[in-house]
């Protein structure tokens, strides 16, 4: 264990050695510096879609971190040589998977977490607030997300370029995000072989649309059930094992 932590202890500080967190960070600033100004246009709950705005941006920017940080994890230890004096300490390679998931989903969690604050503290000071448990709820969730992306990320660095793999791990959500919904619709609409095709490739799919509580937040919804969130994270939990496990398969028959 204390292997998996120095490992994760030194991936996620590499984060903030780059610029990426920092332009990000200035563009949500001035972003939301706006925010404040509620009628600068006249127009009446302007601030709800500036609001929805926000946090779409927060999402898409520490997704942009998480996938490009996880992706570069394993192929820059390759092409460094510096995989070779780590699996020599000895450190095994599930270990280094391990350590490396862990580090990535540390440094999101903090990327995410330093915007989520600065949106919900900007929003406050609108008198916009937001409910103490579906701001917990939804910052949860959201690790949650990036636990899973960082996983999918990792695993697809294995097999394919670093180009690639950032390339396919966007349209991957994306597609998701926007497709899930007509794909379970085709499950009940047809009872031939389209739907039994469907039927399996939507239980496969990571589903990212459960983590997103975005409209939650800005309409002031109410919170998620316990059995949800619990049910959401039990699902996290199976799915982020089930793909470090082929990561770690993969990894170990990769030739160094």
């Amino acid at each position: 264990m204390y292997q998996i932590w120095a490992l994760a202890k030194n991936t996620w500080k590499e984060a903030f050695r780059k610029k990426d967190f920092y332009v990000f960070f200035i563009f949500l600033l001035v972003f939301l510096v706006v925010l404040c100004f509620e009628n600068f246009l006249n127009v009446s709950g302007i601030s709800r879609y500036i609001k929805d705005l926000g946090f779409s941006l927060t999402w898409i920017f520490s997704l942009i971190i998480a996938v490009t940080f996880s992706a570069k994890q394993i192929p820059a230890e390759i092409e460094s040589h510096t995989i070779y004096p780590l699996l020599a300490k000895p450190i095994t390679r599930l270990y280094l998977i391990l350590g490396k998931f862990l580090g990535a989903v540390i440094a999101s969690t903090i990327t995410f977490s330093i915007f989520y604050i600065l949106l919900a503290v900007v929003s406050g000071t609108k008198g916009e607030g937001i409910a103490p448990v579906l701001l917990v709820q939804s910052w949860f969730c959201a690790v949650l997300f990036f636990a899973l992306i960082c996983a999918i990320s990792i695993c697809f660095s294995v097999f394919l370029t670093l180009s690639a793999n950032i390339t396919v791990s966007f349209i991957l959500y994306f597609f998701v995000i926007s497709f899930a919904d007509r794909i379970r619709d085709l499950i009940f609409l047809d009872n031939g072989i389209v739907s039994f095709v469907c039927n399996i490739f939507y239980y496969l799919i990571p589903h990212f649309e459960f983590y997103d509580l975005r409209l939650r937040l800005v309409h002031a919804w109410e919170p998620l059930s316990l059995g949800v969130t619990a049910a959401i994270f039990l699902y996290t939990v199976l799915y982020v094992s089930f793909i470090l496990l082929i990561t770690y398969r993969g990894f170990a028959r990769k030739r160094l």
